[in-house]
C-alpha cells in the first residue's frame, strides 16, 4: 500500500520544518513575558488562546523566529497585516520563545537558573506564592527568598532577601538582564 504523494509531500515538508525549528534558536535575551505580549497583540486574534489554538501550525515557529519571519511573508493573510513586517528582530525572538515556553514565565526561568546555579544557597523544599504585587519563592532549607516585581514586558526587576543575613532586600536588577543566563542553562 502506497502513500498518496500529497500526503507525503505535506509529511516531509512538516518534519522538516520542525527539524529546522529545533536547531534555529532564539536571541539570548528573548522573554516569554514579552512574547505573550506580541502573541495578544497581533497573533490572538486569528490564531486564537495559546492552549487551544484554531491554526496549531504556529507551533512550527517554537524557537525559530526565521520560521515566523517567513510566515509574515509567505501567508496572504499575515502577509496583509503590515504590522507584522515591522517587527523588531527581537520582538520575533520573544515570540518564538513564547511558542516554545508559553507554560511559564521569565520570573520563573530566572527562578530554576537561580536554583540550578546556586544550589548551596538557595536550598529547598520551596514555597512559591505573590504577595503585594511580588512574585516568590521561598527556600526553607535555607530561609532565602528570591522574587520579583512586575515582568520583563514592563521592566520588572528581580529581588533577593536572607532575613538571617541582616543586610535587608537586595535589588538584582532587572529581570531582563538574567535571561541571558537562563536561557544558556536551557531555561
Amino acid at each position: 500500500m502506497s502513500m498518496p504523494y500529497r500526503f507525503l509531500s505535506s509529511l516531509t515538508l512538516c518534519l522538516l520544518l520542525q527539524a529546522v525549528s529545533s536547531a534555529a534558536g532564539v536571541l539570548p535575551g528573548a522573554s516569554v513575558d514579552m512574547g505573550r505580549k506580541t502573541y495578544t497583540d497581533k497573533c490572538l486574534s486569528c490564531h486564537g488562546d495559546i492552549d487551544n489554538p484554531i491554526l496549531p501550525q504556529i507551533f512550527v515557529g517554537r524557537n525559530n523566529p526565521t520560521v515566523i519571519r517567513g510566515a509574515f511573508t509567505s501567508v496572504s493573510q499575515m502577509r496583509a497585516d503590515t504590522t507584522l513586517a515591522k517587527l523588531t528582530d527581537a520582538d520575533v525572538s520573544n515570540l518564538a520563545i513564547f511558542l516554545a515556553k508559553s507554560n511559564t514565565t521569565d520570573s520563573d526561568r530566572v527562578f530554576d537558573w537561580g536554583q540550578k546555579s546556586f544550589p548551596s544557597l538557595l536550598v529547598g523544599p520551596v514555597q512559591s506564592g505573590t504577595l503585594s504585587g511580588y512574585y516568590f519563592r521561598l527556600y526553607t532549607g535555607s530561609q532565602v527568598y528570591i522574587a520579583t516585581q512586575g515582568d520583563a514586558s514592563n521592566g520588572g526587576r528581580a529581588f533577593f532577601y536572607a532575613p538571617a543575613s541582616g543586610s535587608g532586600i537586595l535589588d538584582l536588577g532587572t529581570i531582563q538582564s538574567f535571561l541571558p543566563s537562563a536561557a544558556a542553562a536551557g531555561f
